[in-house]
């Protein structure tokens, strides 16, 4: 349960990451 716990976070995180990437790019905009 804890394994799977882990997964999920660290998928979380890299989605968010992913998808705050295009926002910060048009904020340099």
């Amino acid at each position: 349960m804890r394994r799977l716990t882990s997964v999920v976070l660290s998928l979380t995180l890299t989605g968010l990451s992913a998808g705050l990437a295009p926002y910060s790019a048009w904020g340099q905009v």
